[in-house]
């Protein structure tokens, strides 16, 4: 199995735009063990537990009994070739240079931006495409000191983890 993990800072800003949200409620709602989420109405409302931004992370990358590889979305932006051939690895896929140059080529963000605004997307929401930007750091421009050391006392052992404590 193959599980993104993204800067939880970066997701703050990401999510607030996704669910319509101000800043200190996203955080909110990340920082809350009992989180949860419904899809819909394009995706016949499915509810889910999501709980933090922490725990979710763990119950992915921890879970009992499956094999995950773990790709930061930071590393699929900064070296794309070397990230998705990790990942066809664990798919069982064989390591062919040209079929991960064409993945890495046809999930360009602004490729699936256009593609996004031309056909839509199952995971837009009403209040923002799915595909907005795809920076990574922009949180720097956006997060308050406050609101940066917020997600730090919550998720600082996981950030550590992930390599999100260094910025």
């Amino acid at each position: 199995m193959l599980y993104v993990v993204r800067h939880p800072l970066d997701v703050v800003v990401s999510l607030s735009h996704y669910l319509g949200l101000s800043i200190d409620s996203t955080i909110e709602f990340m920082n809350d063990p009992v989180a949860g989420h419904a899809f819909g109405p394009e995706i016949s409302l499915v509810a889910h537990a999501l709980g933090d931004w922490s725990e979710h992370v763990r119950g992915w990358t921890d879970a009992d009994g499956m094999n995950v590889c773990v790709l930061r979305y930071e590393d699929m932006m900064a070296k794309p070739e070397a990230t998705f051939a990790r990942a066809a690895q664990a798919a069982g896929w064989p390591r062919d240079a040209t079929r991960i140059a064409r993945a890495v080529e046809n999930s360009r963000f602004e490729r699936l931006q256009r593609q996004e605004a031309k056909k839509g997307f199952v995971e837009s929401s009403r209040n923002a495409a799915f595909f907005r930007t795809g920076r990574s750091g922009g949180w720097k421009q956006v997060l308050s000191p406050r609101q940066v050391d917020t997600m730090l006392q919550r998720h600082a052992t996981v950030m550590r983890r992930f390599g999100y404590t260094d910025d």
